[in-house]
């Protein structure tokens, strides 16, 4: 997605926010503007907090995916039948998690936060699917220890 559309998105659910906020109304669904397929999810009234965006090689979008979803997304990535598959769950273009590989060969991970200064890759390669998955839910409710996936190291860009 461009950066263009991002801004459009995060434009956009602030925006919804403020207006269920000002009108009571008990949800709000978000839709993210591309051509890839979306999943549109309701979101609760009153969240202020940015929705995640799950996106995968295949051109899928998840906006804020729920833990089945991610399991969907990630066990459907197949490096084999797609060269490099990937999943990325994100606030933003600099904030993120994303992995790579499939559940046959295992998963690299790498997160950033706010700036690519900021970027770092798990020392392990080969995470399991339930690794993955779980580090992804943990990600997305905001309560993810890096540390309990070992040690990470600062990619330079």
């Amino acid at each position: 997605m461009s950066t263009q559309g991002r801004q459009y998105q995060l434009f956009a659910i602030l925006a919804l926010s403020i207006l269920v906020l000002s009108c009571g109304s008990p949800t709000i669904s978000t839709v993210v503007p591309t051509t890839a397929p979306v999943v549109e999810q309701t979101l609760p009234a009153g969240s202020l907090e940015l929705a995640m965006t799950l996106s995968t090689s295949s051109g899928e979008e998840v906006v804020s995916p729920t833990d089945k979803q991610i399991h969907q997304a990630l066990s459907a990535l197949d490096e084999g039948r797609d060269g490099l598959g990937w999943a990325i769950l994100g606030q933003s273009e600099l904030t993120y998690l994303q992995v790579s590989g499939d559940k046959t060969r295992g998963f690299a991970m790498e997160y950033q936060e706010e700036d690519v200064k900021r970027h770092y890759r798990a020392a392990r390669e080969h995470f399991s699917l339930e690794e993955v998955e779980r580090a992804f839910s943990e990600y997305r409710d905001g309560m993810i220890e890096w540390s309990v996936y070992g040690r990470w190291n600062q990619i330079s860009m």
